[in-house]
């Protein structure tokens, strides 16, 4: 639970609204120069607090505060690069955002294993006392982990949060794993637009070159950062040294419009292809491409989910998902997460992160009606405004199993 105390400049009897980040808000009395309350996270995480000050029904003044929230009995597991190779989180270090699988075992039984990218908030159950333990199963091509965190401390459960880091160095592959993925949230009768994601899961930086393949039913609009060439329906980016040490994937972001003044028809057809080389080398050369087939609308959402494969599917059939949402005011958001329920028709056991373009951490929970629910929470982002047309979506990338027959829901809630 948060309690609060805001203080105004002045005695008079006024109102503050008060938003708490989470979805919620509520309005307190401002009384004798401050405005007092509480407020129950039900998940971990960094939330904006947005405090307005209302004089009758004119909004007089706002102030917004950045809190951290841990809920009882969780844990924290984060990743670091170890640049000293000490084994040991300190100055110099810097945190990692690159996926991996870990094992979790309660009191010496497997119980878990979960995949993340920069954190995970683990929400354990048990007797204080109990002992919780974190294990690598699958790292990046390109890491090593440090030899003493391989199997990362044991800890007890107590009240209040524990954190743990995994710590890695590059390792000696003199391979490379280039991948690409794209988002193209607007497809229209006027326009398409989207942001390619590329990135090396490889601690070698290696030059790319990333073609982007659009519908010849638009022409070129324009492109951020600047193409290296474009010609007819071809846009060509060359990138320089991607490693797995960046902070996020490198963003390219392209329009392409129809000849004014016609227009599509809404419910067409259209296709783009993007692909990111030198295959010669590519230690995983599956991911180096990727195919979209979109249907042109009248109007959109720049917040969506998008699923491959589409239509009627086999059972054991991987999804992929990407979502991806945009900034459309005109302030910074400083502090997003996104919740998502999983249908019981996947398989959360499966549920594997692939990219993300900036900092996350996870926390994977049960909802009050026992389905299995994750929260994408990236604390800090600090996504731009409207205005930076190219600079103000993110996105996040998973895939999950479909099941052949659909579970039957325990009696009661399970930890994940």
């Amino acid at each position: 639970m948060l309690n609060f105390t805001i203080n105004t400049a002045t005695s008079s009897n006024l109102q503050m609204e008060v938003s708490f980040g989470d979805g919620s808000k509520a309005l307190f009395i401002d009384s004798a120069g401050h405005a007092s309350g509480n407020h129950t996270y039900n998940l971990s995480g960094k939330y904006t607090i947005k405090a307005v000050l209302i004089n009758g029904s004119t909004r007089v003044d706002s102030m917004h505060k950045n809190v951290s929230i841990a809920q009882c009995q969780d844990m924290y597991l984060g990743q670091y690069y170890d640049m000293d190779s000490n084994c040991i989180f300190d100055a110099g270090d810097f945190n990692i955002n690159v996926p991996v699988k870990v094992a979790i075992d309660s009191a010496g039984y497997p119980i878990d294993t979960l995949s993340m990218c920069d954190g995970i908030y683990y929400h354990a159950y048990g007797t204080p006392g109990t002992i919780y333990s974190f294990s690598l199963l699958q790292q990046s091509t390109g890491l090593t982990a440090c030899s003493s965190n391989a199997l990362i401390d044991t800890v007890n459960l107590i009240i209040g949060m524990q954190k743990k880091y995994l710590g890695f160095i590059c390792s000696s592959a003199t391979t490379f794993d280039l991948s690409v993925n794209a988002i193209v949230p607007v497809t229209g009768v006027y326009d398409q637009w989207g942001n390619i994601y590329v990135n090396n899961n490889s601690c070698l930086p290696t030059n790319a070159t990333v073609t982007l393949s659009f519908s010849p039913k638009y022409v070129y609009g324009g492109a951020n950062p600047a193409p290296t060439s474009h010609s007819g329906n071809t846009i060509t980016w060359n990138v320089s040294n991607l490693s797995d040490l960046d902070a996020s994937p490198v963003d390219l972001y392209y329009y392409v419009v129809y000849p004014y003044p016609d227009t599509l028809t809404g419910g067409d057809t259209v296709h783009e292809n993007v692909t990111v080389t030198p295959i010669s080398g590519d230690s995983n050369p599956s991911n180096n491409t990727c195919a979209i087939v979109d249907t042109v609308r009248d109007g959109c959402d720049p917040n969506q989910m998008i699923v491959n494969p589409q239509g009627n599917i086999l059972a054991g059939t991987t999804l992929q998902y990407n979502l991806e949402f945009e900034n459309t005011g005109n302030d910074t958001a400083f502090n997003i997460h996104a919740l998502d329920t999983f249908s019981d028709y996947l398989d959360i056991k499966s549920f594997q992160l692939l990219s993300v373009t900036a900092p996350m951490d996870i926390e994977m929970f049960k909802t009050t009606t026992g389905n299995n629910a994750v929260k994408f929470d990236f604390p800090g982002i600090n996504l731009l405004d409207s205005s930076h047309h190219n600079a103000c979506t993110a996105m996040v990338s998973f895939s999950i199993w479909f099941l052949s027959v659909l579970k039957q829901k325990p009696a009661c809630p399970m930890a994940l």
